[in-house]
């Protein structure tokens, strides 16, 4: 322990060192009165950090967000003493930390997101493979061993996301994916034959010819493009069964279909010059907004709010279109809006693991017993906000086993979670690193 917080002591004192460096080269505010201000601006800026900072489990962040306290509360001192020129010099050097822990933190939240939509993708390609393995009856044990391996990634995934283990999650679940397709690949070779290959194409036919038939693709240059190209992949399809290659055959024809059904969707779905129909498109997407807001703030998903908040910026442009009479443009806003919102309400649907929600729980209270043990012979002024952090931990960890308790398993991981955050970084202010991670 005493070697990792030397580690730590080290990193602290090069972040300093580069905070007075850069800061050295910036201005800072040159009267009493800008200064004050601009120490509480860096008060307000240290919460919006701290609540940032909280939520993620990046050392680095953590580093920088306590060298910018330790700097803040200097600066408070030195305003305090009239020592205005040493003030100045504190707080910038302040700002620059708390910046450097919000743009980490917000940086960790990307990879966060980035990891969940692996999962997402992951898993479904995982469920895939296991319902075509089921539904054409195969037995072959390399294609068992495949999709074992393969759920077991996607398990290494669910446990990285939830010890904030982002990196982990992400090539779990990229290690899942390549699993799935190849299973998907070997059940497909040996499998397809070429009544299923012949089958396949005739269907992808038929939607083709009803495209051909009733749909107008010279308005949309996007969707002829799409056109030429299922077209292409079928005239694919066909040589390859010819040639007795019925699984690529199989897996042309099955790309063209989906460029079909696209292009059907884009077709029916084409931005309207009608004003009554567009607002109306607005209004729905509004609703269907609202609902998937509720959803996610009931869950305590703060990544689901943020990919709303986009669909909501998106909404916006799609009514200031309404305004300037471009339907176009204003259709395609409110669309592409609502996508991210049933996409969001997909995901959020998607069931939870009830033993792995309880197994985030039964690590969280030995973290608490951990960080109680600790209090316990600490001396009470030192520990004073290691025990307000303790407190709030302990409350949220209670909502957790009560949400756990009444079968609702997100709200439990969510408040688990924070539960867990706060604890650690009580431990971490009582210098007990060991038990902080």
């Amino acid at each position: 322990m005493r070697t990792k917080r030397r580690v730590i002591n080290i990193i602290l004192i090069a972040l300093l060192a580069a905070i007075i460096v850069v800061s050295e080269t910036r201005g800072q505010p040159n009267d009493a009165g800008s200064l004050r201000e601009y120490i509480d601006q860096n008060e307000e800026l240290l919460k919006e950090a701290e609540a940032l900072v909280l939520a993620t489990n990046s050392a680095k962040a953590r580093a920088y967000l306590d060298a910018a306290r330790q700097l803040h509360e200097t600066s408070k001192r030195q305003l305090v003493a009239e020592n205005a020129l040493m003030a100045g010099r504190s707080a910038r050097q302040a700002r620059e930390a708390i910046l450097q822990a919000i743009s980490i933190a917000k940086l960790e939240t990307r990879r966060e997101e980035e990891a969940e939509r692996a999962m997402e993708t992951a898993a479904k390609r995982h469920e895939e493979a296991r319902t075509l393995f089921a539904d054409l009856g195969s037995r072959d044990l390399a294609v068992e061993k495949l999709l074992s391996d393969s759920f077991n990634q996607l398990g290494r995934a669910r446990a990285g996301m939830q010890e904030h283990m982002f990196e982990v999650a992400i090539q779990s679940a990229k290690a899942s994916l390549d699993l799935s397709n190849r299973a998907i690949r070997m059940i497909r070779r040996d499998l397809v034959g070429p009544e299923m290959a012949q089958r396949e194409i005739v269907r992808t036919d038929q939607l083709l010819e009803r495209i051909d038939e009733r749909t107008d693709l010279s308005a949309d240059a996007e969707l002829a493009r799409q056109s030429r190209e299922a077209h292409e992949l079928q005239a694919r399809a066909r040589s390859s069964a010819r040639d007795g290659r019925y699984s690529l055959a199989f897996e042309e024809t099955k790309r063209a279909r989906t460029i079909a059904r696209r292009i059907i969707s884009g077709s029916v779905k084409s931005p309207t010059t009608d004003r009554e129909t567009v607002a109306r498109a607005i209004e729905l997407t509004d609703r269907l907004l609202e609902e998937a807001f509720r959803l996610a703030r009931e869950n305590g998903d703060e990544g689901a709010v943020r990919r709303l908040e986009e669909a909501a910026r998106l909404q916006e442009n799609a009514r200031r279109e309404l305004q300037n009479e471009q339907m176009k443009a204003s259709y395609g806003h409110t669309e592409k809006a609502r996508e991210v919102a049933r996409n969001t309400m997909r995901a959020m649907n998607q069931p939870i693991d009830e033993a792995t929600v309880r197994q985030a729980l039964e690590r969280t209270d030995e973290l608490l017993s951990r960080l109680r043990s600790t209090l316990e012979t600490a001396d009470e002024s030192a520990a004073r906000a290691a025990r307000e952090l303790f407190d709030r931990a302990n409350g949220r960890q209670a909502s957790a086993w009560s949400a756990y308790n009444s079968s609702a398993l997100r709200e439990a991981l969510a408040n688990t979670r924070i539960a867990r955050n706060l604890a650690g970084t009580a431990l971490r202010q009582m210098g007990n690193d060991a038990g902080a991670h």
